[in-house]
């Protein structure tokens, strides 16, 4: 299931892919995958995934997105939640050893039968996530997941290793792109109707 969320994620871009295209799919244990992929049009990223199965609670699902330009959305879901797409959560606490991010914007997410929430991170956060034994999230008083960390920092260097191979792929094509900025695109496109010469 994992690899195919990452297959998916690979194949959002509709752009042709080319030799100078970077895709990056790695499985390591403890049940993390990590995939991303750059080149096609000087924008990639890397995405890190897990879940965490419960007979009780559902299965939450983790995901993690970075960009070089430090960005970074972390998604938690469960099929249980009852979140709306796009609403907005003032009120989502993430919390690990060493910080608690709180006041940040989160907006909901709803993915096939998972439902859940999407918020952006402070760049500190890689760090914290990397050296977490656990990883915890709540709504207002309430707690939504509580999360066993382990393997997160094979997790974050792996990820980093897909966003250096992105870096590479991104800076060769805005390479190319400079190169080839004195072409038109479409030429064909700026004239609606093509001049009729009469006999």
């Amino acid at each position: 299931m994992r690899t195919c969320l990452i297959t998916l994620f690979l194949l959002a871009s509709t752009a042709p892919a080319t030799a100078e295209d970077f895709k990056f799919v790695r499985e390591l244990s403890h049940d993390w995958t990590i995939g991303g992929g750059g080149g096609t049009n000087g924008q990639g990223s890397c995405i890190a995934i897990s879940e965490w199965p419960s007979e009780t609670r559902g299965t939450t699902k983790l995901a993690l997105w970075a960009n070089n330009d430090g960005a970074i959305l972390l998604t938690l879901t469960n099929r249980n939640w009852s979140a709306v797409q796009d609403a907005e959560y003032g009120d989502i606490q993430i919390s690990t050893e060493d910080n608690t991010y709180t006041g940040g914007k989160s907006l909901g997410v709803a993915s096939g039968i998972d439902k859940g929430f999407s918020t952006w991170m402070p760049m500190e956060f890689l760090g914290d996530f990397g050296k977490a034994r656990r990883l915890a999230a709540k709504k207002g008083d309430g707690w939504m997941a509580d999360l066993d960390m382990v393997g997160s920092g094979a997790a974050l260097a792996t990820l980093k290793d897909c966003l250096r191979g992105v870096a590479r792929a991104d800076a060769e094509w805005r390479r190319d792109a400079e190169q080839e900025a004195h072409l038109a695109e479409d030429p064909f496109k700026a004239s609606s109707k093509p001049s009729v010469v009469a006999p």
